[in-house]
């Protein structure tokens, strides 16, 4: 079974649910032990734990043609880049999907990069060095997309780079059409801010 990255589509973001939607599917498929339980060992089984982390699909609102959601240090905003500007961000959230014989990711999502080009293209996420991840652990995306097939939860989960050793979490807002990712401290702060007003 062959595992290609597809070329970005904003309509593949357009159609993941709205986030109101995919946390109660999140919960009734009892997401949190598949993570722990499930996801978590065939991660490490296959040694891509420290590549990807595993993403709720959803979204808050939609891309007009030719926009991309763009990160920028923990806010999303939508943007239609020119074609020199695609050079300077890559995808940081995938779909994916198995049909006929062929399982593909597709870039949903994407962040900006570092600036320094020695760290950039040795990133695991560049282009390049990403089409030679998903060639060289297809057999990860193959166990993967079987267990998602027998437990019924196409759909709920995709990747996300994995954020390193001691990622907090984060709370994503919605503010207009931006994504705004506050760590778990800051909106303890915000909340003791309102409280206290």
């Amino acid at each position: 079974m062959a595992v290609v990255l597809a070329n970005y589509d904003h309509g593949s973001f357009n159609s993941l649910p709205p986030f109101e939607v995919a946390g109660p599917s999140f919960d009734k498929v009892n997401g949190s032990d598949i993570i722990a339980n499930i996801m978590t060992p065939l991660f490490r089984k296959h040694k891509v734990e420290r590549t990807l982390g595993l993403q709720l699909m959803h979204n808050h609102f939609k891309l007009e043609p030719n926009e991309r959601l763009l990160d920028f240090n923990g806010t999303s905003i939508p943007i239609i880049p020119d074609l020199d500007q695609l050079s300077i961000f890559t995808a940081s959230v995938w779909g994916i999907e198995c049909t006929n014989n062929k399982i593909e990711l597709f870039p949903l999502e994407f962040a900006l990069n570092s600036g320094d080009s020695t760290l950039d293209t040795t990133s695991p996420w560049s282009k390049s060095n990403f089409d030679e991840f998903i060639t060289s652990k297809r057999q990860f995306f193959i166990e993967y997309t079987q267990l998602v097939k027998e437990l019924r939860i196409e759909g709920v989960f995709g990747f996300a780079r994995y954020p390193g050793d001691g990622y907090p979490g984060r709370v994503e807002i919605t503010v207009g059409r931006a994504h705004v990712n506050l760590t778990p401290t800051q909106v303890g702060h915000i909340f003791n801010l309102v409280a206290t007003s």
